[in-house]
């Protein structure tokens, strides 16, 4: 019995999610999200020139 409430359980939690998901306030505070992991890849393309000196380092 307790196993089978643990699953109706977490079965409402992902009903629930979904729920979260689709209500147009929580994903508008998500989507701040990807803009502040927009400016991470631009940080990113210098990592490859400054990749190589790191061998030398390693010598």
């Amino acid at each position: 019995m307790e196993k089978y409430l643990k699953t109706v359980i977490s079965q409402e939690i992902g009903v629930r999610r979904q729920e979260a998901a689709l209500l147009s306030p929580h994903p508008t505070p998500h989507t701040p999200l990807p803009t502040s992991h927009t400016p991470h890849p631009t940080p990113h393309t210098p990592h490859p020139t400054s990749h190589f000196p790191l061998p030398q380092i390693y010598l």
